[in-house]
């Protein structure tokens, strides 16, 4: 079968070798996960452009793909930006090394802003229980980003199918997501 498929050979360099496509992959990908969801596009900043410009991309334009919508659902404004991108491409080591790193040591991360904003919001309504409202909104914004994809939701998330499954019927979200 590959013989008779094999007519005329098309060779494409690897993502590396033609980094002048990056900046048009990323607004295709940006336009795709839009008309996907129904909303308007997110736009991109130079800095964080310059920056997949810059990376190796062993996994090629798969690779480049799920940065950008690993970085469009961690993104908080109408932009993504250079700290939205994954640690490894913005040159600052791992992601989860950056999420840890103390206060008082140079800039707080974003997820340290967050927190100490929950923590605020938590003070103000003893009543609301920080984590599992978190929780809640993670695992519903991870199946509406995946259109409902379980699988893709527990990849976004860091977790096992399994885990998500258990999340879904705990905070009862299944029932939300039928209904949009």
């Amino acid at each position: 079968m590959f013989y008779r498929l094999n007519v005329v050979r098309i060779h494409i360099p690897p993502l590396r070798e033609r980094r002048e496509d990056i900046p048009l992959l990323v607004n295709y990908f940006l336009k795709t996960i839009a008309r996907d969801q129904s909303r308007a596009p997110k736009g991109i900043a130079a800095a964080a452009v310059k920056a997949l410009e810059k990376y190796h991309w062993p996994g090629n334009v798969r690779e480049l793909e799920n940065v950008i919508r690993r970085a469009h659902v961690i993104a908080k404004s109408e932009a993504i930006l250079p700290a939205d991108l994954p640690g490894e491409i913005t040159g600052q080591g791992g992601t989860a090394r950056a999420i840890s790193t103390p206060p008082g040591e140079g800039a707080a991360t974003d997820a340290t802003m967050l927190a100490r904003q929950l923590f605020q919001i938590a003070r103000r309504d003893p009543k609301l229980k920080v984590l599992p409202t978190v929780e809640r909104e993670l695992v519903i914004q991870a199946l509406k980003e995946t259109d409902n994809n379980q699988v893709h939701a527990a990849k976004l998330l860091g977790i096992t199918r399994a885990t998500l499954r258990k999340r879904i019927e705990k905070f009862g979200i299944q029932r939300e997501m039928k209904i949009e």
